[in-house]
C-alpha cells in the first residue's frame, strides 16, 4: 500500500527548515520543494537511484536515512554515475526504489516507453515518476506551460529553455502511464502551479521568498486541488 501524503505536516516541517537553513544555496523555490518533499516521502528503506537527478541533487537532503544513486548525462552535475536513463548500466532489480523527478518531459515522446521500461527493470520495491500531464481536463500542464512561455518571452525577450522542451517534445497523456501500472496523484494545482513560477521569475532573486509567503497564507488550501500541472506516478511490485 502506498504512503498517504499528508499536505500539512506543518508543511513538511516548514520547509525541512528551508533547507536545513538553506546549506548555503538560498531558499529553493515552493513547486521545486513540494515535489521533493513528496517523493521522499514515498522512498523505501535501502538504496535509490535518482536517475536524471540534474545540477546539485536535492534528495539527500531530505532523505538522510536512505543511501541515494545519482545518475545523469554529465559529471559536472555532481552526480555519482555518469549515463544515458535510456539504457541505464545496472544489472536488474538493482534498487530498492528508483526515481526520476522532472525528466521525461525533457526526452522526446518517442522515447519515453523504453525509458518507462528501463525504470522497472533496475527497480527491486517501487518506481516513483513526476512529470508534467496533459489530457486538457484533470491534468493541464501544456495550457499553463504555453502561458508560462509567452511571460517569460515578454519578461527576458528569450524563450526558457526547460519549458520550450516541454512544449516541443509534447506531453505525455495519463493513461500512458495508467496502462503500465501506474497509480497517478496530481501534483500542484495549475492556477497555484503559475502563480508561484511567475512570481519566482519576476520578483528574482527574492522571488522564492515571496512565493513562500504567499503559498503558506493563501495558496496552499487549492494546491491539492484539480486541474494540476504534474502528477506522481508509482507502481509497487
Amino acid at each position: 500500500m502506498l504512503p498517504k501524503v499528508q499536505s500539512s505536516e506543518r508543511i513538511h516541517r516548514l520547509g525541512l527548515n528551508l533547507i536545513r537553513f538553506t546549506k548555503g544555496k538560498g531558499v529553493l523555490g515552493v513547486d521545486a520543494f513540494l515535489r521533493h518533499s513528496t517523493v521522499s516521502k514515498f522512498l523505501t528503506p535501502g538504496v535509490c537511484l535518482d536517475a536524471g537527478s540534474g545540477r546539485r541533487p536535492k534528495l539527500p537532503l531530505y532523505r538522510p536515512d536512505v543511501k541515494i544513486i545519482t545518475l545523469d548525462l554529465e559529471r559536472a552535475f555532481g552526480c555519482h554515475v555518469v549515463g544515458d536513463i535510456r539504457f541505464l548500466p545496472f544489472v536488474d532489480k538493482c534498487f530498492d526504489t528508483v526515481v526520476a523527478i522532472d525528466v521525461l518531459e525533457h526526452l522526446p515522446k518517442k522515447f519515453r516507453v523504453s525509458v518507462l521500461t528501463e525504470l522497472i527493470r533496475v527497480a527491486n520495491k517501487r518506481v516513483i515518476i513526476h512529470m508534467p500531464l496533459q489530457d486538457g481536463s484533470t491534468f493541464k500542464a501544456r495550457d499553463y506551460d504555453t502561458l508560462f512561455s509567452k511571460l517569460y518571452r515578454k519578461l527576458y525577450r528569450k524563450p526558457c529553455i526547460t519549458t520550450e522542451e516541454h512544449l516541443t517534445y509534447q506531453y505525455s497523456h495519463p493513461a500512458d502511464l495508467t496502462k503500465r501500472g501506474f497509480k497517478l496523484i496530481g501534483d500542484q494545482n495549475a492556477y497555484c502551479w503559475i502563480i508561484l513560477v511567475t512570481l519566482q521569475e519576476l520578483l528574482y532573486p527574492f522571488g522564492n521568498i515571496v512565493s513562500w509567503i504567499l503559498y503558506l497564507l493563501f495558496l496552499k488550501w487549492i494546491e491539492k486541488r484539480p486541474p494540476y500541472w504534474g502528477a506522481f506516478a508509482l507502481i509497487t511490485f
